[in-house]
């Protein structure tokens, strides 16, 4: 999982959408949910892939990732798949750090 880090250039994380790689990682997930080693990794590719890109946060999200994360947490390796806190906090939190027009006030601050 060396190559995690090219993910986070826009045309590598564009490349790996488009050639399913979060089919891919979810499919690994389901096949195996075991291996610990196989676990972080995965979760670790969510977390970098996800990380400032709300079209692969998407697809993660609808390929059911929440599922696969609950199982984690029911499993026997729960508390040695740290990787998996990463991925949620990063599917959770939104890229824009824009104040939402509904939370602008009207009223002047003084």
């Amino acid at each position: 999982m060396a190559s995690v880090s090219t993910l986070t250039d826009l045309q590598s994380a564009e490349t790996f959408h488009k050639c399913g790689g979060p089919g891919i990682i979810i499919s690994i997930l389901r096949q195996d949910s075991q291996n610990l080693e196989l676990l972080n990794g995965c979760f670790s590719v969510i977390a970098v892939a996800a990380t400032g890109n709300e079209i692969l946060k998407e697809s993660f999200v609808n390929l059911k990732v929440g599922e696969l994360i609950m199982h984690v947490f029911k499993g026997p390796n729960k508390s040695n798949v740290t990787s998996v806190y990463d991925a949620i906090r990063i599917l959770l939190s939104s890229d824009d750090n824009r104040v939402a027009a509904s939370q602008v006030s009207d009223t002047p601050s003084q």
